[in-house]
Order: structure tokens, then sequence, then C-alpha cells
């Protein structure tokens, strides 16, 4: 009896604990990681901020998450262990939502509130970590706060990422409407058909429908498409609430008013929301975008993000890139592939545009050894590799306007031994496990001149050689560079 009392104490004792508790965030080993939830003075509101990197001199990605009030904060740690190793993550729990529900005046929960918060935030991180430019991704409804902010600051971003991406609100509703309609009917879902019959999208005179409509997306697989119910709860995805559940920084306190104020803020934002039309107020944006969709996301059809893709004009490049085995959130559906594409793709691409537009420019010599490493044009050259060639700016090329002959190419003896820039025999088979070891080796480079920070020189170092689309044999002591991304792929 006493042993069971003792262990009953012990239950409660447990539960009290993890539902009052302080949020947290695990430390990131390193002397220059940065790992911090803090609450910030944003537009006159304390909001929750997460940030997390393994070094302060890797680029910032502020992440606008969607719903409104849908806080990616919870769940952050799915995706966020891997992204960090390559930037700097910011998640951001906007105000009424997550952990910023406290002080929120109603009347402030408008879009050019939101716009005026994000656009602060991001002035705040420009001059805490010392940078001209962050990258943005927004999620459903902040890939309404994400575009718009690309469309009147273009001047602070390097790139702008659309997940999930918002384009004809009140067309979206329809097909989305149409899509589990159609499932109902392939299902034989009798109970759904009878309370789908009478809605009427984008069900602004009752948004209620709304919410109808979207538990039975939920179940259709519109939200995740291979998604497993969370015990009784059959709109729930499993995985998001057991991450959820043991997330550090939330407490099941913090977890309980999550799903109050994510109620609420739907309630103040929605009519305002499904107002939006970004195909016809945003229709040119000047810096690179790229949409990550799921093939299966029918909360923003697909269709519609195909047409805007195709009719938005980006002339610093766009790209559309789709997730064949996710619906609305390839971050928490297709993990893996969504970190390789901001990396290879997002973070490659533009940090070899930047490095190209500045390759031009001559690099002040530091000292005798790196005048020693310039080729007879004075180009950088590492070791005993190919005179007169600029490594870096070669491997960039590969996917530039430049076209490399195979012969071209063969003849490019790349840096290796006395540069310590790649790997030795123990080279492993997959950029994924040795591209960290490419990545230190090659900005330990003593050939390589000093900038005013790790990030400039390294991350450009890192962007030529993701951007070639390395592929690494075991054993060997060479490269091959080649291959030209398209700018509609599939993963």
């Amino acid at each position: 009896m006493k042993i069971s009392l003792l262990f009953l104490a012990v239950i409660l004792a447990g539960l009290l604990f993890l539902t009052f508790r302080s949020g947290w965030t695990p430390r990131i080993e390193g002397e220059r990681s940065i790992a911090s939830l803090e609450d910030l003075a944003i537009g006159d509101v304390r909001q929750a901020v997460l940030i997390r990197g393994w070094d302060l001199n890797l680029p910032v990605l502020l992440w606008l998450h969607g719903g409104p009030g849908s806080a990616m904060t919870p769940v952050a740690h799915i995706f966020g262990r891997e992204l960090e190793k390559h930037f700097i993550v910011v998640h951001w729990d906007q105000r009424g939502s997550g952990r910023s529900v406290h002080g929120v005046p109603p009347e402030s929960l408008n879009l050019e509130q939101f716009l005026s918060d994000t656009h602060e935030l991001i002035g705040m991180l420009r001059a805490r970590f010392g940078v001209d430019r962050v990258y943005l991704l927004g999620h459903s409804w902040g890939s309404v706060l994400g575009l718009l902010t690309a469309q009147r600051h273009p001047e602070l971003l390097h790139a702008y990422v659309g997940m999930g991406q918002v384009t004809d609100e009140r067309r979206s509703e329809e097909l989305g409407l149409a899509y589990v309609r159609q499932r109902a009917r392939e299902l034989g879902e009798e109970e759904a058909l009878r309370e789908l019959a009478g809605l009427k999208p984008p069900y602004l005179e009752d948004p209620r429908q709304a919410v109808i409509q979207r538990k039975w997306l939920s179940r259709f697989g519109g939200n995740f498409h291979d998604g497993k119910p969370f015990l009784l709860w059959r709109d729930i995805d499993r995985r998001w609430a057991l991450s959820a559940i043991f997330s550090p920084e939330y407490s099941w306190l913090d977890l309980m008013r999550y799903l109050r104020a994510n109620s609420r803020m739907q309630s103040a934002l929605y009519e305002e929301f499904k107002h939006v039309n970004l195909m016809e107020t945003v229709q040119k944006v000047d810096v690179p975008i790229y949409f990550l969709m799921g093939r299966h996301d029918h909360n923003k059809h697909p269709s519609l993000v195909q047409e805007y893709y195709e009719r938005i004009e980006a002339p610093q490049g766009k790209t559309l890139i789709w997730f064949e085995d996710s619906a609305h959130s390839p971050c928490l559906e297709e993990t893996s592939r969504f970190v390789e594409t901001m990396v290879t793709r997002v973070l490659t691409e533009t940090l070899a545009a930047q490095q190209g537009a500045a390759a031009d420019r001559p690099q002040p010599l530091r000292n005798a050894r790196q005048a020693s490493c310039r080729g007879p044009s004075g180009s950088l050259r590492a070791g005993r590799s190919t005179p007169g060639v600029d490594w870096p700016r070669y491997v960039g090329a590969q996917t530039g306007p430049v076209a490399w002959t195979a012969a071209e190419r063969r003849s490019v003896r790349p840096p290796h031994r006395d540069a310590a820039c790649l790997p030795n025999r123990k080279t492993r088979n997959s950029v994924e496990n040795t591209s960290s070891t490419v990545y230190s080796r090659f900005c330990r480079s003593r050939t390589l001149p000093r900038a005013r920070s790790i990030s400039t020189a390294c991350l450009a170092s890192r962007s030529t050689f993701w951007r070639a689309n390395l592929r690494f044999t075991r054993g060997s002591r060479w490269l091959e560079a080649g291959g030209t991304p398209s700018t509609s792929i599939s993963l």
C-alpha cells in the first residue's frame, strides 16, 4: 500500500513538473554557438523568440509560422537540430500565439501590425548579429507576411522561402472543399458527405464551417500526407503531438495556452486572411524566391502555387521545388529532404550568386604564403592545384553561365593535400557524411584570404562546394563537379 502511494505521488509530481516547469532550450556545444529562448519587446508586446545556431557567423534564418496562431517552436526540434548547423534559426511566436499571449491588445491583431512586427524583428536580428540581410521563411499564414515583407523590403533579405505558400485564399478554399468531398465519395464516408454538404467557401458568413472542412481535410491526408492519428484525436498528427508534448521549450501549460490561442487567433484574423490574394497584390519581388510545396497539400492548393510561380516576376531568380511525399508541412513530413534543400539549394545558390557578383573585386593579400598561392594571373590557387585557376570560382562556374567541357574539367587539378581542403582516403560516399569535414578543412586553409568574419570566406566556400553538386568517391583525392540544378524539381 505504501509503495503504491509512493508511486502515485511520484507520478503526480512528474505531471505537475511537466505542466508548470519553465521552458528552456538545450545547449549547443561550442564557444561560438547560440541557444537562447527569450522574450523580446516587439511592437510594445513581449514576444517569445527561440534562437539556435552552431556558430554566430552563420547566416540568420527567420521562420514565420502559420496559423494564424500555429507557432512552430514546440516542434522545431524535429528539423531544427540539423538546420541550425547551417543557419542561426530564429523561431518567433507571433503576438497572440504560443508563448506570446500576454498583454496583446485585441485591436492590434491585424495584418499590418504583424508586418510591422516582422520588419522590427528583422532589424533587431541584423543589429544583434551584425548582418545586412537575413533569410526569410514563411509557412502558410507566415508566407503572407514573408512575401509582403520581401516585396516591401528586398534590401533586408538574402532570399525568401515560401512553404505551403498562400496565393488566392478564396480559390484555394474552393479547391480544398472539392478535394475533401471527392475523397469522401471515394471512401464512402457518409458522415463526411453530410457535414460537407452545406459548406460555402471561403466560409466568411460562418467561420465554423472552416473547422468542419479542416477536420475532414486532416483525416483525408490533405494536411499531413501519411499522418497517423494521436490516440482518440483523429484530427491531430501523432508525430506533431508527441514532439510538442516532449518539447523542452514548452511546458504542458504552455501547450494548453497554445491550443486556446490558436483558436482565438484564427477567429480574430480569419476574415482579413481569407481576403488575401497575393496573385494580385504581389506580382514582382526583387529577391530570390523559393517555393517548397508538398505534392499532396490541399490546404494551399498545389495548382494555384504552380500558377502563381509562373506568373510572379522575380528578376533575381525563382524556384519551385516539389516534395512528393508531403502535404502542407514538408519540414515535418520529409525532414531530411527539407534540410538538404535549404542547404544545397537556398543557401548554396544565394551565396554563390553573391560570391559571383564580388568575384571580380581583387582580394587583399595578408601574407607571403597567400601571395605564393596566387597563379600567374593573380587568381587564388591552393597548394599544388593547377596554376592560375581560381578554384572556388571554377567550381561555382559549373552551374553558372560559363560552359566548361568535360576535358576542361579533367585538366584542372583541384586543391587537396597542401591546402588541407578535402578529406583523405577515408572520404565517405555521400555529401551528407562529408559536408562538415569539407567545410571545416576548406575554411582552415591558410591559402584563403581572411575576411571580416568566418562567414564571408567560409560560407562562400560552402556555397561553391554545394553548388557544384559534388560527388565524393571512396579512397580518391579528387572530386568531380558537374550538373545544373533545374528551377523546378521534385524530391
